[in-house]
């Protein structure tokens, strides 16, 4: 693991994607190893974040040589130090992250980031989160060229950590899609059930406590599946997730800290052409 720089510090922990008053920076000999938020929580600096927080695959790992650079969208190109296989967990040096621009307003706050990256990758990549007039409601808006002459070809995920009024998932806590939902891998039958389209909540997460699930049953051509809402009568509140792209696949990570519900879509886009993407958030009060 490599040592932070400031820049590192800056665009792992990017603005509003971290608070940074609830963490605690452990150093191990000059390189950060972990992160202890204030519930006790100790996490490796790459997962230490909060909210809508998304993931590119990498391009070019490959074809880099050891000593060389690959790109990671967002972030920017980064030194491969040696020849094993990519590890998302692992902290990279950054090599070049690219020029941000950074905009805000009263009600929104945009990131733009152009890099011109090694063995033919470049991009222009900006980020809008907007907050609606009068009504409950974000939209992150996404948008990435390819200014380069390789194809940016890979995914994006949200890892949406996401919790209603910070109180961890409980009995009755329930994450409802609009299709079927099909098991595909092992479930935690303690913490959580499956009823039809929605993943039910047992018991109130606590200490290390789990919940995870790899499920399918969703449309990779429709994107009306890629929704989910998630709400707690004990609370009585709910929050409704809505993506405009079709799923490539999706997943459910859940600590008592965080329920994350983590859609991925795919990018596959050519030289000189640009992609565009949003995620609509919006928040609700249950009826009784």
């Amino acid at each position: 693991m490599a040592a932070l720089d400031q820049r590192a510090v800056r665009l792992w922990l990017a603005p509003g994607e971290c608070h940074l008053d609830r963490l605690e920076l452990r150093l191990v000999g000059g390189t950060a190893a972990r992160v202890r938020a204030a519930d006790g929580i100790v996490v490796g600096v790459p997962s230490a974040a909060t909210g809508p927080v998304e993931e590119y695959a990498v391009l070019g790992y490959e074809d880099a040589q050891p000593g060389g650079t690959f790109v990671k969208i967002g972030i920017g190109a980064l030194k491969k130090p040696d020849a094993t296989a990519y590890d998302h967990f692992k902290i990279y040096e950054i090599a070049d992250s690219g020029k941000w621009v950074i905009r805000s307003g009263a009600n929104f706050v945009d990131f733009t980031q152009t890099l011109s990256g090694p063995n033919g990758y470049a991009y222009i990549y900006r980020k809008t989160i907007r907050l609606a007039t009068n009504k409950p409601q974000m939209v992150i808006q996404h948008s990435l060229k390819n200014t380069g002459t390789r194809l940016i070809a890979g995914n994006v995920y949200n890892h949406n950590f996401l919790t209603l009024d910070q109180k961890p998932a409980g009995p009755g806590y329930t994450i409802t899609v609009p299709y079927k939902i099909v098991v595909a891998g092992p479930l935690n039958a303690d913490v959580m059930e499956v009823q039809n389209n929605k993943i039910i909540y047992k018991k109130t997460l606590k200490g290390e406590d789990r919940g995870s699930l790899q499920f399918t049953g969703y449309s990779t051509m429709d994107p009306k599946d890629n929704a989910f809402s998630i709400e707690s009568p004990a609370l009585g509140a709910g929050m409704r997730v809505r993506g405009d792209n079709p799923l490539l696949r999706v997943s459910l990570f859940s600590i008592r800290s965080v329920v994350a519900v983590e859609p991925y879509i795919q990018l596959n886009i050519k030289p000189g052409k640009e992609f565009r993407w949003n995620y609509t958030y919006e928040y609700y009060n249950l009826k009784h």
